[in-house]
C-alpha cells in the first residue's frame, strides 16, 4: 500500500492550527499579550510574517460572518470545528495588531463568535444541541452549528476555544470592546 503525502506547499489544517498556536503562544499578539517581556520573538523576519499573514487571511476568509463558525476542512465546509473557533478568535486580534483588519471589524467578529457561542443551545440529546453543560462537541454542523453526527463532547476543542476567548478579552477590552 503506497501512502499518499500532502506537497510541502500545500499546508494541512494541522499545520495550520499549529501556527496559529505559536502565534498565539509565542507573542503573536505581542503588544497585547502580557507574556511578550518575557518571551522575545524567536520567530521572526519576512517568512514568519507571511506565514502570520496567511494564518489571519485563512481565519478571516472561511469563517462565516454571521455565526463566527469556523470550518474545519477547506475548501469543504462540511464540519466546523470548535478549536479552529477559538484560533479564529486569536487570529482576529493579531489581524488587528498587525493592521490587516480594523479593530472595529476584529471586535465585531469576535463578538459574533462569542454570542453564537454563548446562545448555543445545550442539552444532553443526541441532536439539535451544540453542546453540553458549558461543553461543545468536536465537530459541528457548518449550516446549523449543531451537533455533528455522533461527535462526542470536546475537553480539548472547549479548551482550545475558551483559550482563544481569553485571548480576545486580553485584546479587546474597555468599554469599547
Amino acid at each position: 500500500v503506497r501512502r499518499v503525502t500532502r506537497s510541502r506547499f500545500v499546508p494541512a489544517r494541522r499545520n495550520i492550527l499549529s501556527a496559529a498556536a505559536a502565534l498565539a503562544g509565542l507573542g503573536g499578539l505581542n503588544r497585547f499579550c502580557f507574556a511578550a517581556d518575557a518571551v522575545k520573538f524567536v520567530l521572526a523576519g519576512p517568512v514568519f510574517e507571511h506565514l502570520e499573514r496567511r494564518v489571519f487571511l485563512y481565519f478571516w476568509e472561511t469563517t462565516d460572518p454571521h455565526t463566527g463558525l469556523a470550518p474545519d476542512r477547506w475548501p469543504l465546509k462540511t464540519k466546523v470545528s470548535v478549536a479552529a473557533c477559538g484560533f479564529a478568535l486569536a487570529a482576529y486580534c493579531i489581524g488587528f495588531a498587525r493592521g490587516w483588519v480594523t479593530r472595529e471589524l476584529a471586535a465585531q467578529r469576535t463578538r459574533t463568535t462569542l454570542k453564537w457561542f454563548k446562545n448555543a443551545p445545550q442539552g444532553a440529546g443526541p441532536r439539535g444541541n451544540a453542546g453540553y453543560k458549558g461543553f461543545f462537541y468536536h465537530w459541528l454542523e457548518a449550516d446549523t452549528g449543531l451537533r455533528s453526527e455522533l461527535s462526542e463532547l470536546s475537553t480539548a476543542d472547549t479548551a482550545l476555544f475558551l483559550l482563544g476567548a481569553l485571548y480576545a478579552r486580553e485584546c479587546f477590552d474597555g468599554p469599547s470592546a
